[in-house]
This record gives structure tokens, sequence and C-alpha cells, in this order.
């Protein structure tokens, strides 16, 4: 039988929170299988993780720091102090959860993927690849992970967080119950017989009719030009703005309702690439990887749909499941809640959720990506995108 609980903390201590937090997750729960934490990044986050396994003894954890806060049933957690939990518990399902530290930019990242995969069977006692997984990462490398997981155990589904910090600054960590990682990825291996319900959406963005073909990159991530024009320029065309002035906050408040969408090769999905920084030679660099050759959409999304879309993409999940949920993990990209900025607003998205829920424990994190899939086709990241898991009852 498969239960599920959350818990939440503000106190200011970290220990203390770490305590509390998993004390309420754990609560009911004879046995946990696993734990998902979220916390804000201002934390001490060995004392966080210290005081989380005091309440929650030999239990495998997994998480990462999320943008501003997380949303559980008991509502929108935020502030400068906040951490949320949600334990599960599943007699029949086994999970292992290993970190691995990426040491630096000049590290082969997919075979970091590769060792946390095989590190990841070993401690299951596994020789064969799991039903599915979770995978935790700090930014850059995210594609790269996921193709060394891949190199070790073919396509399995995947559901994932990028770890994010509430000011933007790349202080975020990915937390497991060795410890933080700053830099690497965390995996959690399932071994189960129900399968993950998923649905991985840039819902309710829409695609306008601007559609351009990227006609230099300058690495993975950094976009040149679209079209023979620098795409600061092309951005700044179109918003009205004076490049002198765009400053990284303002270029990603004014993107969040108008990023990029690129489809996946069989048009199912049309996964949001975020400009996040202009660099000095007017190229901007985007939170997931783009290739030359590339159609980049112009998508547009109204911040009134951000807010609803939240509760009505999780009745989506509901209706793809055939059987009821036990639990949801919630994914959003952080842009989202950036974008929607009035903690009154952020409340009313989490009361919506809860209706959407029905009743069904969840713990939802603000991230920088987010890691999916759909129907016949291959894992992939996003960015703003909602990542909805359901585990089956």
């Amino acid at each position: 039988m498969f239960k599920a609980n959350t818990g939440s903390s503000i106190k200011s201590d970290a220990l203390t929170a770490g305590r509390e937090a998993a004390g309420k997750a754990g609560a009911g729960l004879d046995k946990v299988t696993l734990a998902f934490v979220y916390a804000s990044v201002d934390y001490d986050l060995p004392r966080l993780i210290e005081g989380i396994k005091a309440a929650l003894p030999g239990v495998p954890l997994i998480g990462g720091t999320s943008y501003q806060g997380v949303i559980l049933p008991e509502g929108l957690i935020s502030g400068r102090d906040f951490v949320g939990v949600m334990a599960i518990r599943d007699d029949y399902m086994t999970v292992s959860v290993v970190g691995v530290r990426n040491n630096g930019y000049d590290d082969d990242a997919r075979a970091v993927g590769r060792a946390a995969a095989e590190k990841a069977m070993k401690k299951a006692g596994r020789t064969t690849p799991p039903d599915y997984y979770h995978m935790a990462v700090s930014a850059n490398f995210e594609e790269l992970y996921l193709k060394g997981i891949t190199d070790v155990i073919g396509r399995k589904p995947v559901f994932g967080a990028g770890a994010m910090d509430s000011l933007v600054m790349g202080d975020w960590c990915v937390l497991t119950d060795d410890g933080p990682l700053g830099d690497g990825l965390a995996v959690a291996f399932f071994y189960t017989d129900k399968p993950l319900g998923h649905h991985f959406t840039s819902a309710p963005y829409h695609e306008l009719d601007e559609r351009s073909a990227v006609i230099k990159m300058n690495g993975p991530r950094n976009l040149v030009t679209i079209e023979g024009k620098s795409v600061v320029d092309r951005i700044c065309e179109h918003f009205g703005m004076d490049k002198d002035f765009l400053s990284a906050s303002d270029l990603q408040m004014s993107t969040v309702l108008d990023p990029i969408g690129v489809k996946d090769r069989l048009g199912d999905l049309t996964a949001l690439r975020f400009p996040m920084y202009l660099r000095s030679d007017d190229s901007i660099d985007v939170g997931s990887n783009m290739s030359e050759g590339t159609l980049a959409i112009h998508m547009r999304a109204e911040i009134d749909d951000l807010v609803t879309s939240a509760g009505r993409e999780l009745e989506v999940l509901a209706r793809f499941m055939k059987y009821p949920a036990g639990a949801f993990h919630l994914t959003m990209g952080f842009g989202r809640a950036m974008v929607v900025r009035d903690e009154d607003r952020l409340e009313e998205m989490a009361q919506i959720i809860k209706k959407a829920a029905a009743g069904v424990p969840f713990i939802m994190n603000f991230s920088l990506s987010e890691c999916g899939f759909v129907e016949d086709g291959m894992n992939t990241c996003a960015n703003l995108m909602l990542c909805y898991s359901g585990f089956l009852k």
C-alpha cells in the first residue's frame, strides 16, 4: 500500500527546521521509503539535512534548493527560511539515491551521469535498469547528464528538477542524505511494478506565427544570431527596449511571457527555452540546449493563465493515470513564479493546485530547469515548464 505525507517549517535555525518538517512528513508512516526535500538556499544546508535525518533516520532523500518557496497541501511556504518535505512509503518499491559531484567545467559531464547510474544500481543491489528515475541537478549540464545515464540504463522515464536559489545568483544546491552538492547531480532509481504517471507540458504557453531559424550558436546555450540578426536586436525590437539598459533581470522579466519554443522530433512537445543573460557581444545565454538550424518559435502566455493552468494541468495528469494517485511530485519553472510575483497570487495558485489534487498529498518546487518526456519521445530538458508526476496507490 502506497502512503505519503508532507511537512514544512519556516524556523530560522536549520537543524530545527529540518527536524520539524521531516517529523511532520513522517507522522503516521511507520516506514519511509524516500523523502523529497526542497528548501531555501539561505539555510545552513548540511545542518538542515542533519535535522531531516534525525527525524527520518536511514531514509534516502533527494531534492534541492527552490526559488522563493514551495507549495504543499498547507499552502505556499515562502520567505527567507522555508523547507518542505514529502515522505512516501511503499513496501513493494525499492529506491536508491546517489549524488555525484561535478568538479568543474573541465569534467566530462556525461561520465558523471554514467557514474551516477552505475552507483544507483549497485546501491539498490540490482544489475537491471530502474523502472523510472528522478534527477536533481545543478545548472549547465542537464542534457549531458541525461545522455550519461542513458548510456548505462537505456531510455527509461525521467522526471527531474534543477535546483534554484531565490535571488537567481547561481547559489543553488542539490540535496541528498549525503549532503548538499553545489555542482553535480543526484538520481533516485525506482524499482516498482507501478508505472509513473507523468505530464510534461509548456501549457498555457501557445505558439505565435513568428518563427525564425537559429543561424549561429556559440556552444549549446549561447544564442548569437536568428535569421540574420543578433538575438538581442530581435528582442529589443520586439519589446521596444534599449540594449544598453537590458540587464539580466530586465531580460528575464521581459521574456518570461514571451520565451522561445523548440519542437521535438515528433511534434508532440514544444519545449521552452528561457533567455537568461545578455553578454557583452550581444549574444544571449538560454537555460537549455539549442542547436543551429533549429526553428525558434515565439511563445506567449498571460499571467492569469499561468496561475490557473497550475491546477488545470494537474487535473490533466490525474486523467492520464488509470488508477488513483497516492502522491504528486510537481515542478514548475521558476520564471512563472517570478513573473506572477505577488504573494497573494502565488497563494491563489497554491489553493488552485490543492483543489485539483483532491486530497492527494503533493509537493511543488520552483526550478531552474525541468526534465521530462512525452509518449514515444526522448527524455529532454527545458525551462518554464510544468513537470507533473504521480505515484500510483
